[in-house]
């Protein structure tokens, strides 16, 4: 039909058309594939774990006198699990066992790991790993480009 919009297709809506670059309905390639964010989960869960359930005699002493290392690294090992989980997920919901695990972790290395404490400001830590990851997470979901709506702007002409 003449005058017609190529992109549109019955009904009336806008179909989501790829780029030349292979991107995208919006012309953005996501970061990593979604194969590439599913082995990062299970490699940042078994690095969580390993980290958080290490008996305290495997725990190196030389480098923990760096005043709060220790809380840095409660929030990366909470953080990374979390990020990979909720961009794989694509919803801020998969943080929820993470939030869930952050104090049973905490009593579970005062109750059943040797030589390991638990410690409030841990579970803070490891909280805020959570939230900064979902923050994150979200930020990626919505592309690392900001503008989109701008992109949209550029491809639709303006009413004369």
């Amino acid at each position: 039909m003449p005058g017609a919009h190529p992109e549109r297709a019955g009904g009336g809506r806008r179909r989501a058309r790829p780029t030349a670059d292979g991107g995208g309905p919006h012309g953005r390639r996501p970061l990593l594939p979604a194969w590439a964010w599913a082995v990062l989960l299970v490699l940042a869960v078994a690095a969580h774990l390993v980290v958080l359930y290490l008996p305290g005699e495997g725990l190196p002493a030389q480098g923990f006198e760096i005043p709060f290392l220790d809380k840095l690294i409660h929030v990366a090992v909470f953080a990374a699990p979390t990020l990979a989980a909720v961009v794989l997920g694509r919803s801020a919901w998969w943080s929820v066992p993470f939030l869930v695990h952050a104090p049973v972790s905490e009593w579970a290395q005062a109750t059943f790991v040797r030589q390991r404490s638990g410690d409030l400001w841990d579970i803070v830590s490891d909280v805020v790993g959570v939230v900064l990851a979902v923050a994150v997470g979200r930020r990626l979901q919505r592309g690392l480009v900001a503008g989109r709506e701008r992109e949209y702007a550029s491809r639709v002409p303006l009413a004369r």
